[in-house]
């Protein structure tokens, strides 16, 4: 698995690690390279809440929907038959995201 930094408590990763975790689980490693196609669900004060993941396709190869307050990550395979659970997770430069773009 290939994350960026530890603090010793919080993994640092980026959208490739993302594209290559939604490709793995999907049964589609070769799909890393697609386009990373990204959703942000605004909270009641107009930040990033959630954030919504997909690898570009027809049918999308597979979707991940990442909890910032509880930096936890949530992959699923294109068919919603396989899951994975990633805890303790801080996307690099999510600065970018927190005006909901």
């Amino acid at each position: 698995m290939r994350k960026l930094s530890n603090d010793g408590f919080n993994w640092t990763v980026d959208k490739q690690w993302i594209k290559e975790q939604i490709a793995k689980i999907s049964d589609y490693p070769s799909d890393a390279d697609r386009e990373l196609v990204i959703t942000t669900i605004l909270d009641n004060h107009q930040k990033a809440g959630t954030m919504f993941f997909s690898l570009s396709g027809s049918p999308p190869r597979g979707y991940a929907i990442y909890q910032m307050n509880r930096k936890k990550f949530l992959f699923i395979s294109k068919d919603f038959v396989k899951r994975k659970i990633v805890n303790n997770t801080i996307i690099q430069d999510i600065t970018e995201f927190d005006e909901g773009n």
